[in-house]
C-alpha cells in the first residue's frame, strides 16, 4: 500500500479527538532489520501542541510515522515518517490560504518555500531540512522554467540528500494540498 493510500485512508482517523494517538503494532516475523529506528514523533508539542501521532504497522517493512497538525486558521499539516535505509519525510499541506492555477510552478514553489520555513522550528529531525528548504529556494530562483515533481539534489555523494515539491492539488473549491518530500540516504 502506498503512502499517499495510507494518508488518505486514515484522514478520518487523524481528525477525531486531540493529543497524540499510537495504533498497536505487531512485529511480522518477515519485518527487515532496517539502518534506522522505528519513526517518532518530529514536531515539537511546545510550538504546535494541536498534533497528532499515529504509527502504522506495515507488513513489509518499519511502520509509518504519521503526525498531523491543525493550525488555528483550518489548514492542516500531514507529516509521514518512513524509510529503512534512509529517511523519508512528506509535508503534506492542506490550505485554504493561496490560490493559482496548479500548473503555476512558480508561484508554487515560492508557497512551498514558504509553508516550509513557517513550519520548520516546529520540527525536529535528524536531516538538514533547512538546506532543502534551500535547495527549493535556490532551485526556483534560477530557473526560469519550473518542473513540479523534479528531485534537486542538495546532498554529498555517499549519503544523498533530495528535496522536490511532489504535487500540488486542488481538492476543493478553496482548499489546496501541496507536497514536499525529503529524501535523505541511503545510511
Amino acid at each position: 500500500m502506498t503512502i499517499s493510500r495510507v494518508v488518505f485512508l486514515l484522514l478520518p482517523l487523524l481528525s477525531i479527538g486531540s493529543g497524540t494517538i499510537a495504533l498497536a503494532q505487531s512485529q511480522p516475523s518477515n519485518q527487515i532489520e532496517c539502518a534506522r529506528a522505528i519513526p517518532t514523533p518530529i514536531v515539537k508539542k511546545a510550538i504546535f501542541p494541536n498534533i497528532k501521532f499515529v504509527l502504522i504497522p506495515d507488513l513489509d517493512r518499519v511502520p509509518i510515522g504519521m503526525e498531523t497538525v491543525r493550525f488555528n486558521n483550518g489548514d492542516r499539516l500531514i507529516i509521514t515518517n518512513t524509510g529503512c535505509e534512509s529517511y523519508i519525510f512528506n509535508f503534506q499541506f492542506e490550505t485554504s490560504r493561496f490560490a493559482a492555477d496548479i500548473n503555476n510552478s512558480k508561484y508554487w514553489y515560492d508557497r512551498a518555500v514558504q509553508l516550509m520555513r513557517q513550519v520548520k522550528p516546529g520540527i525536529e529531525v535528524q536531516s538538514n531540512i533547512d538546506r532543502g528548504i534551500q535547495a527549493l529556494e535556490n532551485y526556483r530562483n534560477a530557473n526560469n522554467r519550473l518542473e513540479i515533481g523534479k528531485e534537486i539534489n542538495y546532498g554529498g555523494e555517499d549519503i544523498r540528500s533530495v528535496v522536490k515539491l511532489v504535487e500540488v492539488q486542488k481538492t476543493g473549491t478553496k482548499k489546496f494540498l501541496v507536497t514536499v518530500n525529503f529524501y535523505y540516504g541511503p545510511l
